[in-house]
């Protein structure tokens, strides 16, 4: 799964001691494209916030009700400088549903939070 299929949520992990779970988001293209990069991104994070804030991830995970939720972008090139602004500006709006959200590019052990 990855960014351009919106209507799928690429993955849902909780770490080892399930006290936290994780929306893993797979992005694997490159900012050639920047416009339709952004739109895709766009529209699959908010896929991802309806998915937390309408109820369907404790629906489909009962299990994880009341565990601090985080979208973690996986993306296989390093960001341009309209997409950092995009995802500065996604982090507060994330945050006010109670999500978080953190990006890693190419070394899995780097995370950036918004």
């Amino acid at each position: 799964m990855a960014i351009d299929e919106l209507n799928k949520i690429d993955r849902v992990m909780t770490d080892k001691k399930k006290t936290a779970v994780y929306l893993l988001l797979s992005d694997h293209l490159d900012w050639e494209e920047e416009g339709e990069h952004l739109e895709l991104l766009q529209a699959k994070l908010n896929a991802y916030l309806d998915f937390i804030e309408n109820g369907e991830l404790i629906r489909h995970r009962p299990d994880l009700e009341g565990l601090p939720v985080t979208i973690s972008v996986a993306a296989k090139y390093t960001l341009s400088p309209f997409a950092t602004k995009f995802y500065r500006a996604a982090g507060p709006i994330a945050a006010e549903i109670g999500v978080s959200l953190e990006l890693r590019i190419g070394n899995p052990e780097e995370v950036t939070r918004f």
